[in-house]
């Protein structure tokens, strides 16, 4: 994230400052001992690092692995809740497009669930509870509140040591 900050900040920080009416000079001309009171900082665009952050939390909390291992933001499929048995499959197209096809019959009405990750031991590439809720904000198969499971130290979130 800093160094996205500080690379956004380098493309657009000018910019920013500019269209909010603060003054902008090139960083050189700071060393010129006349430009030093009337400088200002080249500190990062106020905002910037805030959006930047919520960028990749999105990225990160919205985004579709697809069959050949991109990660895209998919607005539609991303409203469709988590289920470890889903009633749509997704994957590209040769357009470079996602399809969604049903994999049960969805009736009128019927809500549709996605399966954002695998959750179950027997899976392969099954995801760890507490990356789940890391990267998805909740613990599949889980009806404690994750206020309660944290207020009570639970396993998930505070792992034991074990002897070796």
């Amino acid at each position: 994230v800093k160094l996205a900050v500080k690379v956004l900040n380098g493309l657009v920080g000018p910019t920013i400052r500019k269209v909010r009416g603060e003054k902008t000079i090139n960083p050189l001309w700071t060393i010129l001992p006349w430009e030093k009171d009337t400088a200002t900082t080249s500190s990062t665009a106020d905002g910037l690092e805030e959006a930047v952050v919520g960028a990749f939390v999105t990225i990160l909390t919205r985004s579709f692995t697809t069959d050949v291992f991109e990660e895209r933001l998919v607005p539609l499929l991303d409203m469709l809740q988590h289920s470890d048995t889903p009633s749509v499959s997704h994957a590209s197209n040769d357009g470079g497009g996602v399809e969604v096809r049903a994999k049960v019959e969805i009736k009128a009405n019927e809500e549709i669930f996605n399966r954002y990750q695998k959750e179950t031991d027997e899976d392969e590439g099954r995801m760890p509870r507490h990356r789940f809720f890391t990267r998805f904000g909740f613990v599949p198969g889980s009806t404690t509140p994750v206020r309660q499971m944290l207020a009570e130290r639970n396993e998930l979130f505070y792992p034991k040591q074990r002897e070796v």
